[in-house]
């Protein structure tokens, strides 16, 4: 529910600044007509000025042409409006839900990670250990398997190359790093006994996306 939220969130952000930007680009670069004929006002001009149109069906034409003109610029502004609220209504929506799991482990709380799930990288390297690179993007884990020899120690240098935060979590073994986005942490993990355990991302949504893998423990 969390993970579609989110996209929402962000769906309506980004056509919200594209809705903007048109209206934006309407200003600063007005239409200009590509060919060399008069434009209507200036037709409407020289016909009334050889007379071929009296005062009131001048009048009449000119009006017609100011309430184009009007209409047209409400239609502008009526895409600035649009912009100008979808951009609000995702940023209202991300402070009332917690945000994109950006701003810090308070608002990664609000999100569902629960008073008893660290939001921040709680193991410490080992010294000496063999480093093990993993890559976290949005949604999965780079590599989807790590192999380890049961008993070794190896330092998890996780890089999050992804847009929103996200973490390594192995319940079996009470392991958990978490990483913002663009930022690296490296974790030491010692190895159980031989088996197989579940690691995956346990952001909301993120594991139901898809961003899980296993760690191979061999003898």
């Amino acid at each position: 529910m969390w993970f579609g939220a989110m996209m929402l969130w962000m769906v309506a952000f980004w056509v919200g600044v594209v809705v903007l930007g048109v209206w934006l680009a309407s200003l600063l670069f007005p239409r200009v007509p590509t060919t060399s004929q008069p434009a209507p006002r200036e037709i409407l001009d020289a016909r009334y000025a050889r007379g071929e149109l009296t005062q009131a069906q001048y009048q009449e034409m000119f009006a017609e042409f100011s309430r184009d003109d009007r209409r047209e610029g409400r239609r502008m502004h009526g895409l600035a409006i649009v912009g100008g609220a979808l951009i609000l209504l995702a940023l209202l929506s991300m402070g009332a839900f917690g945000g994109w799991g950006m701003h810090g482990p308070s608002r990664m709380r609000h999100m569902g990670w629960g008073p008893n799930v660290s939001t921040a990288p709680a193991q410490a390297p080992i010294a000496g250990a063999k480093g093990m690179a993993v890559t976290l993007v949005d949604f999965g884990f780079r590599p989807a398997e790590i192999r380890v020899r049961a008993g070794q120690s190896v330092n998890l240098e996780l890089a999050n190359r992804g847009g929103v935060v996200h973490d390594l979590t192995i319940p079996a073994l009470g392991f958990q790093a978490a990483v913002q986005p663009g930022r690296q942490w490296t974790a030491g993990l010692r190895a159980p006994a031989a088996g197989t355990y579940e690691y995956y991302c346990s952001v909301p949504g993120h594991r139901e996306a898809g961003m899980g893998g296993r760690l191979v423990v061999t003898p």
